[in-house]
């Protein structure tokens, strides 16, 4: 399977999914959607991983820049023939690749995005509405995520919670 993963920058997030990734059989695209701003996460992308050099990943995301992305976006998608297109946050990587037209799209949530983001305007709010009613899948780390995605119009049948953090009921501490 050929996978794109669509992320918004590269942090230690990333690096855990990409190096999962690198240990099964697919062959996997990384795109970033921007520079970081400050160097967060100091470990290379795995080898295995093949890096896309595209017109995003340069500089900070900016809204107008959103019709350029997409089409490139489009290229990138026609000139690799992905399986699947894993994207997230919501706002921005998962917005262009519903945008682009491309199927199937799981879009992943990276929590930030649904409990704090979502909440700045109703302009968040719909692009929010309109991603997640077009994606395939859906995926996050936390049953509250799951949950508002499915406030937003997500299909619960088509959603996945990965437990990533510390199970409570292992441990708690004293």
């Amino acid at each position: 399977m050929r996978i794109i993963y669509f992320s918004q920058n590269y942090s230690p997030h990333d690096y855990r999914f990409l190096s999962a990734l690198a240990e099964t059989e697919h062959e996997v695209f990384y795109l970033k959607l921007e520079q970081n701003s400050r160097q967060i996460e100091d470990r290379p992308v795995p080898s295995q991983i093949q890096q896309v050099l595209w017109k995003g990943g340069q500089t900070s995301f900016r809204w107008r820049d959103v019709p350029r992305l997409v089409l490139d976006l489009k290229r990138v998608i026609r000139e690799i023939k992905p399986d699947l297109v894993h994207a997230g946050p919501i706002q921005t990587c998962a917005f262009l690749a519903v945008l682009s037209g491309f199927h199937p799209i799981l879009t992943m949530s990276w929590g930030f995005d649904l409990m704090q983001d979502v909440e700045r305007s109703g302009w968040m709010k719909r692009i929010t509405r309109y991603v997640l009613g077009r994606s395939d899948f859906f995926t996050s780390d936390a049953q509250v995520t799951r949950d508002k995605a499915i406030a937003y119009g997500m299909d619960p049948d088509r959603t996945v919670v990965f437990p990533w953090g510390v199970d409570l009921k292992r441990f708690s501490p004293a």
